[in-house]
């Protein structure tokens, strides 16, 4: 009875962290972009419209946390204003990728 107990209890947990990655899977990339967007949005209200270099690494950081079946642009615009547009566009598609997950697997 203990070990079914034991057995209930390690499903429950397993699912739970199943759940809690699944959700990560879309929710991570789409708050990485969200604060990216804004730092990239506060630089384009100072005027900055070259994007400087010390934010690539970070714009690859962002194609790095995609969620599998998204992927990040091969090269990304100089310009800031096109970095913020293909950065909603990411959003997008990690949206749809999320919208597909739960249609095709309501569990």
């Amino acid at each position: 009875m203990l070990a079914e107990a034991n057995r209930e209890i390690r499903l429950a947990f397993e699912s739970a962290d199943a759940q809690r990655r699944a959700h990560d899977r879309f929710a991570v990339p789409m708050a990485y972009l969200d604060q990216l967007i804004g730092r990239l949005e506060e630089l384009q209200l100072e005027g900055t419209t070259e994007l400087p270099t010390m934010l690539k690494p970070y714009l690859y950081r962002a194609s790095e946390l995609l969620p599998p079946g998204v992927a990040g642009p091969s090269s990304w615009p100089r310009h800031t204003a096109r970095v913020i547009d293909r950065c909603f566009d990411l959003q997008e598609r990690v949206l749809s990728a999320q919208r597909r997950l739960q249609r095709d697997d309501p569990n």
